[in-house]
C-alpha cells in the first residue's frame, strides 16, 4: 500500500514519542500484566478478535459508528490489516529491542499509517487476539488509534478510553494520542470533552490526570485562534493545568509569525501567567535562535528582563555557553549574581568542564562565586580530584569551603585514600577539623 507522506511523518513522530512511555510501561507493568481486549463494546460497536462482525451493539443507537464508515465484516474484509501486522511483527522481532533502532521501527510501523479508517477496527481486533507482549500490543494499539482518530475521532476515543481503563502509562499514552489527533480537527469538541471528564470526578487511566490532554488541546486551539486559547486559561482551576495549557500554546511559537503574535498578546495576561507563557516560548526559541532571544530580552523593561532571564538561563546556556554566560552577567545584581554563576558553571561543566573552569577563572574572584565553585568541584572530582580540591580551597566563605573540601575528600578517598589524605593535610584547614573530617568519612 502507498504510504502518504504526512502520515509517514506522523508515524516517525509517534515512534519517537512512544519510547518514553514504553520504558515507563515496561517498568510499571511487568510482562504478562496489563489490559487485553478480548471482546468488548466500544462506543456502540462490538468487536470480536479475528472473526465475527462489527455492528452496533444491542441496546445502542450506533452513534459511535465511524462517520462515513459502514459496519466491518471480518469474513469479507480485505486481509491487509493482518498482513501488515504480521509484517510489522516479523520486522521488529520479539519483544521491543527494536525500539532502539529507528529505521527498523519505521519500516515496521509506517505502513500501518496507510490503513483506511474502515480497516482499523479489524486491525485492533487482530492485535488483541494475536499480540501477547503487553508493551508491543500497546504500541500497535496506540498507532492504530491515532490513525483512526484522523477520520473518526469519536469512535477512536471511545475505544481508547475503554482500553485505558485499568491500564498503565502506555495505555494512557494511547488515549492522549487520540485526543491530540482529535484536537487538531475539532479543538472545541476536545476542550468540552476535557471539561466534562475533569468535572466528572473519575480517575484518569494511568494515574497522571486528564491534564495531559491540555497540551494538545491548547496547542491546536492557539494554532487556529490564539485569542480563544488565551480566553480559556481562566477556566483552568490550578497551576499545573495552566502550565500544561501554556506549554501547548508555546509549542505553536515554532513559527516566527505565531511567536511574534504570542509575544504581543501576552501583555493582556496577568503577570504570573504572562511570565510562565514567555518562559516556555523563550526557552523554545533559545534552542534555535539564542541571539534573537537575547536581543528581545534587552528590549524589555529591567524588571521583566531580569525575571525572564532567570527563568530561561539554562536554555540559553545550552546553545552557546560562552555568549550566554556573557549575557547572563550583563545585568547581574548583587542579589542574583550568585545564582547566575551557579547556573552558568553547573550547566556548562556538564558539556565542557575545562572551558567552564577557564571562564570562571577569568572572572574577578568574589563571594558570589562560592556556590558555583563548590558545585564545580563536585562535578569534576571524579575526573580530576586534585583540581577539584584546588577549586574547593578557593572558596571564600569558611563554612562553604570546609564543606566543599570535605565532599571532595570523601569522594577522592574511595579511589585513592593516600592521595586524598595528603591533599586534605595540605588543605589549610585546622588540624582538629582535618581529623574530624577523616573520622566522619571513615565511619
Amino acid at each position: 500500500m502507498h504510504v502518504l507522506p504526512a502520515r509517514t511523518l506522523l508515524g516517525l513522530a509517534w515512534i519517537a514519542s512512544l519510547g518514553g512511555s514504553y520504558w515507563a510501561g515496561r517498568t510499571l507493568n511487568p510482562v504478562g500484566a496489563g489490559s487485553r481486549v478480548e471482546q468488548e463494546t466500544f462506543v456502540g460497536v462490538t468487536m470480536t478478535p479475528s472473526s465475527g462482525s462489527t455492528t452496533p451493539a444491542e441496546g445502542t443507537d450506533g452513534a459511535g459508528e465511524a462517520e462515513g464508515v459502514g459496519p466491518w465484516d471480518a469474513t469479507s474484509a480485505d486481509s491487509a490489516p493482518s498482513d501488515l501486522l504480521e509484517r510489522a511483527r516479523r520486522e521488529m522481532g520479539p519483544g521491543m529491542s527494536s525500539m532502539m533502532n529507528p529505521s527498523t521501527m519505521f519500516r515496521a510501523l509506517a505502513p500501518l499509517m496507510s490503513l483506511p479508517a474502515s480497516e482499523i477496527p479489524a486491525a485492533l481486533a487482530e492485535v488483541a487476539a494475536t499480540v501477547d507482549d503487553p508493551q508491543q500490543r500497546a504500541m500497535f494499539q496506540s498507532l492504530l488509534l491515532s490513525r483512526w482518530a484522523e477520520e473518526d475521532p469519536k469512535a477512536a476515543l471511545g475505544y481508547a478510553e475503554k482500553l485505558a481503563t485499568g491500564g498503565g502509562p502506555v495505555e494512557a499514552q494511547a488515549l492522549m494520542g487520540v485526543v491530540s489527533t482529535w484536537a487538531k480537527r475539532e479543538p472545541e469538541a476536545a476542550w468540552n470533552w476535557y471539561l466534562k471528564r475533569r468535572d466528572s470526578g473519575e480517575a484518569f487511566p494511568g494515574g497522571n490526570g486528564f491534564d495531559g490532554a491540555l497540551i494538545a488541546i491548547f496547542g491546536a486551539t492557539a494554532a487556529n485562534d490564539l485569542d480563544s486559547a488565551l480566553a480559556k486559561l481562566p477556566l483552568l482551576d490550578n497551576d499545573s493545568s495552566r502550565n500544561r495549557a501554556l506549554m501547548g500554546i508555546a509549542f505553536t511559537a515554532m513559527d516566527g509569525e505565531k511567536r511574534n503574535e504570542i509575544l504581543a498578546r501576552s501583555g493582556s495576561l496577568d503577570t504570573d501567567t504572562r511570565q510562565s507563557l514567555l518562559q516556555h516560548v523563550l526557552s523554545q526559541w533559545a534552542q534555535t535562535e539564542p541571539d534573537g532571544v537575547m536581543a528581545w530580552l534587552r528590549s524589555q523593561p529591567a524588571g521583566d528582563r531580569t525575571e525572564l532571564t532567570n527563568r530561561i538561563s539554562y536554555a540559553l546556556i545550552g546553545n552557546d555557553p560562552e555568549k550566554a554566560a556573557a549575557f547572563l552577567m550583563e545585568d547581574a545584581t548583587e542579589q542574583n549574581a550568585g545564582q547566575r554563576y551557579t547556573t552558568i558553571v553547573s550547566s556548562w561543566a556538564n558539556r565542557d568542564p575545562i572551558a567552564a573552569g577557564e571562564w570562571l577563572n577569568r572572572r574577578p574572584k568574589s563571594p558570589a562565586q562560592d556556590q558555583a565553585r563548590m558545585n564545580f568541584a563536585n562535578q569534576v572530582v571524579r575526573m580530576d580530584p586534585e583540581a577539584a580540591m584546588e577549586w574547593a580551597k578557593s572558596i571564600t566563605a569558611d563554612e562553604t569551603r570546609q564543606a566543599s573540601i570535605r565532599n571532595v575528600y570523601q569522594q577522592w578517598s574511595r579511589r585513592d585514600a593516600d592521595a586524598a589524605n595528603a591533599a586534605l593535610g595540605n588543605s589549610g584547614l585546622p588540624d582538629g577539623m582535618i581529623e574530624e573530617i577523616r573520622t566522619r568519612v571513615a565511619n
